[in-house]
């Protein structure tokens, strides 16, 4: 029989790695899907129920555990043969805006901007446009972040755009400093 308290720490590290700002809440997902299927079995025993259904639960997890590590994993290798030739670089790129943390730009802006000023390195005659808004909960816009990337960019020569605010009221209203 499965410790009920093996069960809650499982659903207990889902619940944590959901909750967590680091891109891990696939295996959060999985976790929680894990506890539950624990938690079945257990449920299962205790009842005396035909031990097909048992074997169909852990069939069933196996195989949507497969899919969807698997589709991770796709997904990871596809990302990594992403890479432009030169002839295929564009004008510009975008940088989308993400969530403001206090002061500073959240982890996922942070490797945004990181990755944009990478591309301004390596492509000074490029631009780069970045955009964002401010959410009620946020002391600045995300677009104002670009301060950073400028002051850490000073032996590029590519440009930087700033679309900083949108209106709710209108789709695609922005306004826009340079």
């Amino acid at each position: 029989m499965i410790p009920v308290w093996l069960i809650a720490a499982i659903a207990l590290l889902g619940a944590v790695c959901l909750a967590l700002p680091l891109h891990i809440g696939m295996t959060g997902v999985c976790l929680l899907l894990l506890a539950a299927v624990l938690l079945a079995l257990r449920i299962l025993r205790k009842k005396d129920a035909p031990r097909v259904w048992s074997r169909i639960l852990i069939a069933l997890t196996a195989v949507s555990m497969a899919v969807i590590f698997g589709a991770m994993g796709y997904i990871s290798v596809q990302g990594k043969d992403s890479a432009m030739t030169p002839d295929e670089t564009p004008d510009f790129i975008v940088v989308l805006g993400a969530q403001v943390q206090g002061d500073g730009p959240s982890l996922t802006l942070k490797k945004r901007l990181d990755k944009a000023l990478e591309f301004l390195q390596a492509h000074p005659d490029r631009t780069v446009i970045v955009s964002g808004g401010q959410g009620p909960d946020e002391a600045h816009t995300e677009a104002t972040h670009r301060r950073s990337l400028r002051s850490r960019r000073r032996r590029t020569r590519g440009k930087i755009c700033c679309f900083r605010r949108s209106s709710p009221k209108r789709r695609g209203s922005t306004r826009r400093a340079c």
